[in-house]
């Protein structure tokens, strides 16, 4: 970086001309425009200098104090060569290979190249300075570092909100929440992600964003009005970027919460793996079953998309109302409200949160037309809808660049769910939802027949002694004919029989088409 101020956040070259970096050659700097070409040899580089510290189960030893040039030669790399797509994760000898270091025992000295080929670990990076600048030191000892201790490990899903809000889960489902609400957008045992959303007349947004990393304390936080605060260094590194920043954890490759503001309009997407966002829950989804569930584990009904799930998502935020206690806001607020409306009857005010338009991005060229993932697409051809035709959205970076990866159904555990849900569109069409225990209003009528209430548990095997695992389970001999070959023999037919758990199907009662008497008509 040349002598600039960006973002408040001030980048002296002179910083980087007094560190000793040995991996900053000529052609190799990482704050330059990338060079593609030297992606192989600084491979190569990556390998030679952290292969002695690669430890039988595969991670990194950041015990070593010799490792500080290995950390900040991978971290390079992740900059110059992965995060700008000149190679693909995929193909790193490191994930091609994953004995490519053979346990290579770590030098007592300073690290020097081995003639064998090794490997890192997930990757991992140097620590960060409270203002954003890389600093030298070893990457920290005590960063989360994978562990087979959860669910999915290695996959990638994606996740976040884009700041109407409409919001993503992890396998690709989403709805909207257009009301003000401080909520718990990720929750597991590693961190916690909270949001917060204020009413602008018409749609909402996200005014606020903070992080917490348990194990530490350590927090980041960032609003709308203010500039970033954050004391993350240990299990993360937060890097400033263009319109926001990017929070990239230690022990697993690309993965990262990028937050971004607009016009006082705030987005977050989140790309992650199951090392670090294992076991997540809350309002940007469930990590382990995909869809987006309750506190009690409940699923969320998704069906109908955008406008179908606006008007009853508010009981979904709040469940996952931040508790005052545990807010890390600045101001902490357990108002949750659903509607858009803000001014003096409502909720919220209107002073606090709603820019004049004029303050708004001018001249946007681009249409939703320019969008190649569909699920953004979508998202900014609602907007139009709430805007009145007004593209102004349709800029934002994360629509520009939006981070959504398409998701595997098969990453994600299916559970028996006792839900309601919608048999075709019909029910949505109507701006309804399936309802269970449905029961008319003044405004709403049931509708039969658009609906199906059956929880159908899957088959299971017994355990041994005949017992089944689940109480409504209906034992049954189950058997079919093999075809059997010993060399030397004939081949014989022979029946061979098991006994499993039948599946049991329930009728869930009163599971009915809940929608408006102007639309049912």
């Amino acid at each position: 970086f040349d002598d600039v101020d960006f973002d408040g956040v001030d980048f002296d070259d002179v910083d980087f001309d007094d560190m000793d970096m040995d991996f900053l050659l000529d052609d190799v700097a990482i704050c330059e425009e990338p060079n593609c070409d030297i992606c192989l040899d600084f491979t190569e580089r990556v390998i030679d200098e952290c292969c002695p510290f690669v430890l039988p189960d595969n991670n990194l030893d950041f015990n070593n104090t010799n490792i500080t040039t290995c950390a900040n030669t991978l971290a390079a790399f992740e900059f110059s060569c992965l995060f700008s797509y000149c190679v693909e994760e995929e193909e790193l000898p490191w994930v091609v290979n994953e004995n490519l270091c053979n346990n290579t025992t770590p030098p007592t000295t300073s690290p020097a190249p081995t003639s064998s080929p090794t490997t890192p670990a997930p990757t991992s990076y140097p620590s960060t300075s409270p203002t954003g600048v890389p600093t030298m030191t070893t990457a920290p000892t005590t960063s989360q570092a994978p562990t087979t201790d959860c669910t999915c490990c290695d996959c990638t899903h994606t996740s976040g909100c884009n700041p109407d809000p409409h919001y993503y889960s992890w396998n690709n489902e989403y709805y909207d929440f257009q009301g003000g609400c401080d909520q718990i957008a990720i929750d597991n045992d590693i961190l916690q992600l909270q949001i917060r959303t204020r009413p602008r007349n018409y749609y909402s947004t996200v005014t606020a964003v903070a992080l917490l990393m348990k194990a530490d304390g350590e927090v980041f936080h960032v609003s709308a009005t203010e500039p970033a605060s954050w004391d993350i260094t240990t299990s993360a590194m937060v890097v400033p970027i263009s319109n926001g920043y990017d929070i990239v954890f230690h022990g697993a490759a690309n993965s990262y919460i990028r937050v971004t503001n607009y016009y006082g309009n705030m987005a977050v997407q989140v790309n992650g793996k199951g090392y670090i966002f294992s076991d997540s829950e809350g309002m940007f989804g469930s990590w382990n079953y995909g869809g987006v569930r309750f506190r009690n584990g409940t699923a969320f009904d998704t069906s109908g998309g955008w406008s179908s799930t606006r008007l009853r998502s508010i009981e979904l935020a709040q469940d996952w109302k931040v508790p005052l206690e545990e807010s890390l806001f600045s101001v902490p607020s357990d108002v949750c409200d659903g509607s858009s409306d803000c001014g003096p009857n409502e909720a919220f005010p209107c002073g606090a949160t709603r820019k004049l338009r004029e303050l708004q991005a001018p001249n946007c060229n681009k249409t939703c037309d320019d969008i190649d993932v569909e699920i953004a697409k979508s998202a900014c051809e609602e907007d139009l809808k709430l805007l009145g035709g007004d593209n102004t959205f349709t800029c934002q970076p994360a629509y520009v660049e939006p981070l959504i990866e398409e998701a595997d159904s098969c990453d994600f555990e299916k559970l028996d769910d006792s839900m309601c849900m919608a048999k075709d569109a019909t029910c949505a069409l109507m701006d309804g939802y399936c309802k269970e225990d449905c029961v008319e209003t003044d405004t709403h009528v049931c509708l039969p027949g658009l609906c199906k209430g059956e929880v159908l548990q899957k088959k299971r095997f017994l355990t041994p002694g005949g017992k089944s695992k689940f109480p409504h389970c209906h034992k049954a001999r189950e058997c079919r004919i093999v075809r059997t070959c010993k060399k030397g023999r004939r081949c014989k037919r022979v029946r061979k029989c098991r006994t499993v758990c039948k599946p049991e199907k329930k009728k869930r009662a009163d599971c009915m088409c809940y929608a408006p008497k102007r639309c049912s008509a």
